[in-house]
């Protein structure tokens, strides 16, 4: 997907350079589903953003689509904020609503 509102590069620069925060919310997710936070941000800095939520409020935010080392698929959910990311949810994609880990499933 070629992003209109978010610039893949610049937010995996942030990850590279430690400006990411995690929600209450994706840290039990993390550990309910066995992910670390290594995996995700991994996943972030091979990953690409296949969906954008602009309108996201406090901040905009996009879904991002990436693979851990281990070849598990993550969706991430990012917050773009001022200066940091703040990681919102994460989870294994879902093949009955993302049949190519990409796009979901028209009804």
């Amino acid at each position: 997907m070629q992003s209109k509102y978010f610039d893949i590069t610049q937010i995996q620069q942030r990850c590279r350079n430690g400006l990411i925060a995690m929600t209450n919310h994706l840290e039990k997710r993390m550990e309910e589903r066995g992910f670390t936070r290594k995996e995700i941000v991994y996943a972030i800095l091979h990953g690409e953003i296949i969906e954008e939520y602009p309108q996201d409020f406090p901040h905009p935010s996009c879904l991002i689509l990436g693979c851990t080392v281990a070849g598990r698929y993550l969706h991430v959910v990012v917050a773009v904020e001022p200066v940091l990311l703040r990681l919102v949810t994460v989870y294994e994609p879902d093949p009955n609503v993302f049949p190519d880990m990409k796009h979901r499933r028209r009804e």
